[in-house]
């Protein structure tokens, strides 16, 4: 699937234009994204053409699910797997209804959250529990699905979601979020989702500072190492003890494992998401500054 292309993607000339035209309207995320462009260029030339780690960087933990509820303190089993079963059945007819499908590249050339990276955010909600949330990336929303259920059975928290809509293809924005329902939009949990529109370049450190401390960090935007590394870092120091990072696609990039090799305070896990074509990281701030490959 490497070789994908959005149909709704311009060609080249009209790509520009609008590149242009977007950069004009809003200079910041169009340097950014330029930004992003060099960098990742620039990486690409100095590892042999590649962006993803060296093989062997991450040891996918084939038990991580018990060992995500062993460091949240809670049973394993999981008592709460069959609400999450129902409410990934709801997702997927959700998403279904509007004609979209659920799964890698469908949201342009982007992918929806896997079922194991939703569930993994869900069940952390659930189990510390988390009452305040931010993520980056938004795409159709089933993450944020996850996590807006997830508080509704906790009956408290807000969720704090940081998104770009494509600068280039426009016609891809009134997707954004349709996996959460109407509901959750304007019902009983008004109050308890957030929308920041714009980059995590330009949004996150400010929306950390106004929240001080926050319970849980979910990373599904842009995965380019310096990116993540920028995320990963804000984020980590502004979470409580015992609090929790999620990561996507980690296997794309040096990210997580540059973020992990300067942060002793963490407690890691590398989880294989259910469809086995990617993995996701998951980091813990602990008190004691020993540092352990979960």
């Amino acid at each position: 699937m490497s070789g994908y292309r959005d149909p709704l993607r311009p060609g080249r000339q009209l790509y520009l234009a609008r590149a242009l035209r977007a950069a004009a309207v809003d200079p910041f995320e169009g340097v950014e994204k330029a930004r992003e462009k060099l960098a990742a260029q620039y990486e690409r030339a100095r590892h042999g053409g590649t962006l993803a780690p060296p093989p062997g960087t991450y040891r996918v933990e084939a038990g991580w699910e018990q060992r995500l509820h062993e460091l949240c303190g809670e049973a394993w089993p999981c008592p709460l797997a069959g609400e999450f079963s129902r409410l990934w059945s709801d997702i997927v007819e959700t998403m279904s209804r509007r004609g979209l499908r659920v799964g890698r590249q469908n949201y342009g050339g982007d992918d929806d959250g896997d079922p194991g990276l939703v569930r993994a955010t869900w069940c952390l909600t659930r189990h510390l529990p988390a009452t305040t949330i931010v993520e980056t990336g938004v795409g159709h929303g089933v993450t944020s699905r996850g996590v807006l259920e997830a508080l509704l059975a906790n009956g408290a928290g807000h969720l704090w979601s940081i998104d770009l809509p494509p600068l280039t293809i426009s016609a891809r924005t009134p997707e954004i979020g349709v996996a959460v329902p109407g509901d959750l939009r304007e019902g009983d949990l008004r109050a308890s989702w957030s929308y920041v529109r714009g980059s995590s370049r330009r949004r996150l450190p400010a929306l950390l500072r106004e929240l001080g401390e926050i319970d849980l960090f979910v990373h599904d935007s842009r995965h380019s190492t310096r990116n993540v590394l920028f995320e990963c870092e804000r984020a980590f120091a502004a979470l409580r003890p015992g609090g929790f990072l999620v990561v996507d696609d980690l296997d794309g990039n040096r990210g997580f494992t540059r973020f992990i090799s300067r942060q002793p305070q963490a407690d890691w896990i590398v989880a294989e998401a259910d469809d086995q074509q990617r993995c996701f990281g998951l980091a813990r701030k602990r008190a004691s500054p020993k540092h352990r490959n979960g």
